[in-house]
């Protein structure tokens, strides 16, 4: 049995492969939490691969107690100049987050054609890929958690609220709806505007992968606006099995 772990910067997921089941959840990133909720030896685990982006002080705890709970060491992906099929586009290959870097790996396996991945994570990421694997680069945006409670801090009167999960697209007719819609049409029109570029370059086969937290809601917004977006929320995830086979 095969435990796989994505750790974000708020939230982590995990699931078990290797018997008739496959178990996904999320919760906190805390150790304690991790090494409360993932059955570890029902059945024992054989492998634990590990995407992070937690710090070394968090692997180095993480590492210490699979070795203590079930005598294991966790592999740890790391961004790489390639791997599959896929060519990392940065000068610095090691700077590149490792949850994109597997989201991209991911999707190199789906398709042969260009593809972007969009991340709506805590951090909104946007990268391109073209059909030849090599990675083009990317974009780096506030999430939209971060970018209403920005709004919030920055302003005495105006409060975004808790945002629902079908956020209005059209004009708000509340200030939360205002907050809501403006925050998701900025994000939402900046990922159509660039991977419709992209599309015109690099042809109409491409695909937009669509991914973390806040994905479904940016997959249907891309949608709605044309774009042949697919949401795979376990694609970091799925990408371990690249990195680390």
């Amino acid at each position: 049995m095969i435990v796989e772990l994505d750790i974000g910067n708020t939230r982590a997921k995990w699931r078990r492969l290797g018997d008739s089941r496959v178990r996904i959840d999320g919760g906190s990133v805390e150790l304690e939490a991790i090494r409360d909720a993932i059955p570890w030896q029902d059945p024992p685990a054989e492998s634990v691969k590990v995407a992070s982006v937690a710090g070394e002080r968090f692997e180095a705890e993480l590492i210490e107690f699979l070795q203590r709970r079930i005598g294991l060491v966790p592999r740890f992906a790391r961004a790489s100049a390639q791997a599959g099929r896929i060519r990392s586009g940065y000068h610095v290959t090691t700077q590149l987050g490792v949850d994109r870097w597997l989201a991209m790996l991911a999707a190199g396996e789906i398709t042969s054609e260009a593809f972007g991945v969009l991340d709506g994570g805590s951090a909104i990421t946007l990268d391109l890929v073209a059909s030849s694997g090599d990675h083009l680069g990317g974009y780096i945006t506030p999430g939209l958690t971060a970018m209403r409670d920005s709004l919030r801090q920055g302003t005495a009167r105006v409060s975004p609220g808790v945002a629902t999960r079908r956020i209005p697209v059209g004009p708000g007719r509340s200030t939360r709806d205002g907050v809501n819609a403006g925050i998701l049409r900025m994000v939402g029109d900046f990922a159509v505007m660039e991977f419709s570029r992209f599309v015109r370059v690099h042809g109409v086969g491409a695909v937009l992968f669509v991914t973390g937290g806040d994905g479904e809601t940016l997959s249907r917004l891309c949608t709605d606006e044309g774009i042949e977006a697919r949401f795979l929320p376990e694609l970091v995830l799925d990408g371990l099995a690249v990195a680390c086979p």
